[in-house]
């Protein structure tokens, strides 16, 4: 008999089906367990899980679920899936980086097919932000040292773990032992200096970090002094000591008690650079001059003596010193044994206004190449102001109103004058070939008047140069600028340079007595010798376009004898 399905009994029926599947799901589960708490925000943690009583369908993706730090899961966050039918598992996931530290945290499975969401794992999760160690040095003084000095860093680090670990490093080699602190001694300028930080927080990210890096900077690295002002330092000197100026540890000078009263205790050094060059009884001085103020024994202590200057402070004397017709300062780091410094005893600010005497000294000069700079040593007795120019010009305080030299046919002439003179002074002529060697020629003894001459009767043929060596009654003694005068007719042997300064090419004269043709050499001032030649008869023309820009030193040798000129070859 065929059964008639009304409506009715299809509703009862489809009722009756949801309810078999409502508890066929009703008494499954989905467990999951998770170890190795606690985490770390960003760790991948592995979740396993086990579905008992629940048809996994086809498709089916399991879903794991992070609560909130109260185990709450009102707002899950969804931290790994795996598409699976599987009953049994293990689902990778990630806790996001941001997660916020806490120490209640819960997941839990969920199934889309069938949708079913399981119980959580039942035990509390700690979970801990991700942490970035960082670290940055204390230097102790600081990293700016004037003298060689032990020096301490120390790594401040933060998130640095119960345990950390430090490797120090100079220069990207290891150094010193596993501790936050280094100490040297032996550091050299430039040195770099940085610690490496490993840090025991299971939470770190990067686990190793560096710190900042220290850039030592030792010693002098510049000169004291800044145009129109002027810098103060006192130092106690015990011995061989560099004095810097403090703030930024530029060069002053240096002082080493020596000698009979060696200079000892509170030392003040002062540098002033002018602002432009100044004269003082028409002579210039380089901008640049010092004052060193003992305050023991100032007028008796001795020392050796070590000022400094740049090329461009010599640059700017040299054109002042060129328009008053004086000897330069030396250029292309040779010295051209011009350099003179005049010192004035007592305390004072410019040459005028000191109250002791003036020494004239001829320092020991050299090219620092390392700093950039002119070094120049000499010893005291007593301490003053101290004001650099150039030689044969005589020292700043001595007025001298003139001095000329003219030729008068066989003989030359020369004429100087004086403004005032006392009882004593003594002028003695001096006389050379070169310009550089000088024999005295002829004593005069002041006499009240203010104008005195002298007729050289034996000139060298060419160029005779002439200065006058001033003393007066006390013994101090001072030079004048030398002046020249060419004669053509003289007795003995002698050269002329033309042009001189020269760019390509000079031209070599010989007069007097030479029975036959000499050789010419031409050498640095350190007396290398670069070129060499012979003489073609009294007129000699010899290329110098292969020499570097400087000075130079000509000797001319033959049967009648050797003469030496200086010249400079300019760009």
């Amino acid at each position: 008999m065929k059964k008639i399905y009304t409506l009715k009994n299809f509703l009862f029926l489809s009722a009756l089906l949801l309810f078999v599947t409502s508890r066929s799901l009703a008494g499954g589960i989905i467990n999951c367990t998770v170890t190795g708490s606690p985490f770390c925000a960003c760790d991948v943690i592995n979740v396993d899980y086990s579905v008992s009583g629940i048809p996994i369908n086809p498709g089916n993706v399991f879903n794991v679920q992070l609560s909130d730090a109260t185990g709450s899961f009102a707002a899950p966050i969804t931290i790994g899936t795996l598409v699976s039918t599987a009953t049994t598992g293990t689902i990778v996931c990630t806790i996001p980086c941001a997660t916020l530290a806490g120490t209640g945290y819960r997941v839990r499975v969920t199934s889309s097919n069938n949708a079913s969401t399981g119980a959580s794992n039942g035990v509390d999760l700690v979970i801990n932000a991700q942490i970035t160690p960082t670290a940055n040095l204390i230097v102790s003084p600081n990293d700016t040292l004037c003298d060689l000095a032990s020096v301490t860093f120390t790594a401040n680090v933060t998130n640095g773990g119960p345990s950390t670990t430090y490797q120090w490093e100079i220069n990207g080699n290891p150094v010193g032992g596993n501790t936050p602190a280094y100490t040297s001694n032996t550091l050299n300028n430039g040195d770099t200096i940085y610690c490496l930080v490993t840090s025991s927080d299971p939470c770190a990210v990067p686990a190793q970090v560096s710190s900042d890096t220290v850039i030592m900077v030792i010693g002098s690295t510049a000169l004291a002094g800044s145009i129109g002002n002027t810098e103060t330092n006192t130092v106690s000197i015990t011995a061989a000591t560099d004095v810097h100026y403090p703030a930024d540890c530029d060069l002053m000078a240096s002082l080493t008690p020596s000698g009979a009263s060696p200079l000892n205790g509170n030392t003040t050094v002062a540098v002033t650079i002018d602002n432009t060059v100044s004269n003082y009884n028409g002579q210039p001085y380089v901008q640049r001059h010092f004052d060193l103020e003992p305050a023991n024994n100032a007028a008796t202590a001795t020392a050796d003596v070590v000022l400094y200057a740049y090329q461009s402070e010599f640059d700017a004397y040299n054109v002042a010193a060129a328009s008053a017709s004086l000897p330069l300062l030396p250029t292309g780091a040779v010295d051209n044994g011009n350099v003179r410094i005049s010192q004035f005893h007592g305390i004072g600010t410019a040459p005028a206004n000191y109250p002791g005497p003036e020494v004239l000294i001829t320092p020991t000069v050299s090219w620092d190449a390392v700093h950039g700079w002119w070094v120049m040593s000499f010893p005291v007795t007593g301490f003053s102001g101290f004001y650099i120019h150039t030689a044969y010009g005589h020292p700043l305080s001595v007025k001298l109103d003139d001095i000329i030299a003219r030729n008068e046919g066989a003989v030359n002439r020369v004429d100087w004058k004086r403004s005032s003179e006392t009882s004593g002074d003594i002028y003695t002529l001096q006389h050379s070939a070169d310009g550089s060697a000088f024999l005295d020629l002829a004593l005069v003894k002041a006499d009240g008047g203010t104008a005195y001459s002298y007729l050289d009767e034996h000139p060298y043929n060419g160029i005779n140069y002439y200065r006058i060596l001033l003393r007066d009654a006390a013994g101090n003694m001072a030079y004048t600028k030398v002046v020249s005068a060419a004669v053509q007719h003289g007795t003995g042997f002698d050269i002329t340079i033309a042009p001189n300064p020269a760019h390509s090419s000079i031209t070599v004269r010989s007069y007097g007595l030479e029975k036959a043709s000499g050789t010419i050499t031409i050498s640095d001032m350190t007396g290398r010798t670069l070129l060499q030649q012979q003489a073609t008869g009294n007129s000699s023309t010899v290329d110098i376009s292969a020499l570097s820009p400087g000075m130079y030193m000509l000797r001319y040798s033959s049967d009648a004898g050797k003469r030496s000129i200086r010249f400079e070859k300019t760009k």
